[in-house]
């Protein structure tokens, strides 16, 4: 088998057992410019798209948006601080809105 066709083979594997948010890379991160559902616990979910470009991410809750920049230890805040997304493979996403978790425990829906 080429060496292409290996390759290519080992993305598809990957892509399908879920493994292209590893490494502490969120799903909304590997597809830029695109909103992404995530599904949290409680039956609850937003929506977020990152911006390379401005390195930037938009949340859309039913309460409202927000656009928030990363910060200190790779955390997203909006410019008044009540919005804080902690973004991360599987489960581990979170979004806190006046430090409070609303969104826990939440899984991007692809």
């Amino acid at each position: 088998m080429s060496l292409l066709k290996m390759a290519s083979v080992a993305t598809i594997v990957l892509l399908a057992s879920g493994c292209a948010s590893d490494h502490g890379v969120s799903v909304a991160e590997t597809t830029p410019d695109k909103f992404v559902t995530y599904a949290c616990e409680n039956s609850k979910s937003f929506s977020a798209r990152f911006s390379a470009e401005a390195s930037t991410i938009r949340i859309r809750t039913m309460d409202g948006a927000a656009e928030l920049s990363k910060g200190d230890r790779g955390l997203y805040r909006d410019e008044a601080g009540h919005w804080i997304l902690t973004l991360g493979a599987e489960s581990s996403t979170e979004l806190i809105f006046k430090g409070k978790p609303v969104f826990s425990k939440c899984v991007a829906k692809i």
